[in-house]
């Protein structure tokens, strides 16, 4: 909320509408999901043999892999839904799978392309998100694409070992 009424846009400053007890809960249960996922884990571990803890282990993370979308998109939902400017709200319409999708084929495309198509990829995550924002009844607009991120990219590669990682800092 501080940062929000010290925000201030044409002369009018932003409002923050949540509560703390919303965030709260909201961590409650995310911690839950991942207690009862490590729990379960856990237990499988113990119950069935050495030859299937592979396949375990594997079914765990893709899990964790599934609720992370999940997560981002609601909590990008809630903090717009709880945020407003002259009195009008944002929000947030983007969907999970549709983010899902966004995000295991850009992971996938940039481990195949040895990091390079990371530029784009990261275009693409902010496009989701300021695509799906409104203001009021009105959405956002984003026309950016990865090539102007491109040279940078490639810039901080080639300097990453020179600066001792500093050039990331830049890019």
């Amino acid at each position: 909320e501080f940062h929000y009424s010290h925000t201030e846009l044409d002369g009018d400053r932003f409002a923050y509408h949540g509560t703390g007890g919303e965030l709260f809960s909201g961590a409650l249960k995310a911690s839950g999901v991942m207690i009862v996922f490590t729990i379960l884990l856990t237990v499988a571990q113990h119950i069935f043999p050495p030859s299937a803890q592979l396949g375990i282990a594997i079914g765990f993370y893709l899990a964790v892999f599934l609720l992370i979308p999940i997560a981002i998109t609601g909590a990008r939902r809630y903090r717009l839904s709880r945020s407003s400017w002259r009195g009008i709200r944002f929000s947030f319409h983007g969907r999970w799978q549709e983010y899902l999708g966004l995000i295991a084929r850009g992971m996938l495309l940039t481990i195949i392309t040895l990091g390079f198509y990371g530029p784009r990829f990261q275009n693409e995550r902010r496009a989701f998100f300021v695509r799906n924002a409104r203001f009021g009844s009105e959405p956002f607009l984003y026309d950016g694409s990865g090539k102007e991120l491109f040279g940078h990219y490639v810039k901080a590669v080639v300097l990453t070992i020179p600066t001792l990682g500093l050039c990331w800092i830049w890019y």
